[in-house]
């Protein structure tokens, strides 16, 4: 009902505020952590695990992924290496060359196990977290595991009424560059309750 009175409604676009200037650097290295969680009529278990039980009436479904691993992002030479610990696997992107590469690693060698191409309208831009079509709310200072943050909000809509996710992003602005330490996304379609959520965090970050 919602989406129908917003579309009835005929709301104008418009275009939000720029995000924050924020310099996160050129370059970096980095151990990245992605999490993607979504559960639709599962169950936590004690141990934190989500499935589905074997009396659950009705649809189940539960998805899970996880990244983690080092992250070298060369912006200056147009090339992105990410070394999975999960997957055991090592890719790397090379802008210039619109290739993406799967790396045998033996014995401390390198070579090329495959590789798929990347679409030439595909650029490697320096690292942006916004998203460019949502309004951005600075939420002040606060602290993230103990350490001093400054937190930010956005939720992406439909017509700036039905909310669709919400994203909380956490970042060290304590030096002369910009650290981000951790980005959560709750996942709540068309305003319904939370069915999942994506988490990111980095560390060791240079």
């Amino acid at each position: 009902l919602q989406v129908a009175e917003a579309l009835a409604v005929g709301l104008p676009a418009s275009d939000p505020p720029p995000p924050p200037d924020l310099d996160f650097g050129t370059d970096f290295s980095a151990v990245e952590d992605s999490k993607l969680l979504i559960n639709q009529g599962g169950a936590f278990a004690p141990n934190g695990d989500v499935c589905c039980a074997a009396s659950q009436e009705g649809q189940c479904q539960v998805q899970l992924s996880h990244r983690k691993g080092a992250r070298y992002f060369d912006y200056t030479n147009q090339r992105d290496r990410f070394e999975d610990a999960v997957s055991k696997e090592v890719t790397i992107d090379f802008y210039g060359v619109k290739k993406s590469v799967l790396v045998n690693v033996t014995g401390g060698v390198e070579t090329c196990a495959e590789y798929c191409p990347i679409d030439p309208s595909d650029t490697m831009g320096k690292f942006d977290p916004w998203d460019e079509l949502d309004t951005v709310h600075d939420l002040g200072e606060t602290t993230f595991e103990g350490k001093p943050a400054h937190q930010y909000r956005w939720s992406d809509t439909i017509l700036g009424i039905i909310r669709m996710q919400t994203t909380n992003f956490y970042v060290e602005q304590t030096g002369t560059k910009a650290v981000p330490l951790f980005l959560t996304t709750a996942l709540t379609p068309f305003g319904t309750a939370q069915i999942g959520s994506q988490n990111q965090s980095w560390s060791a970050w240079t």
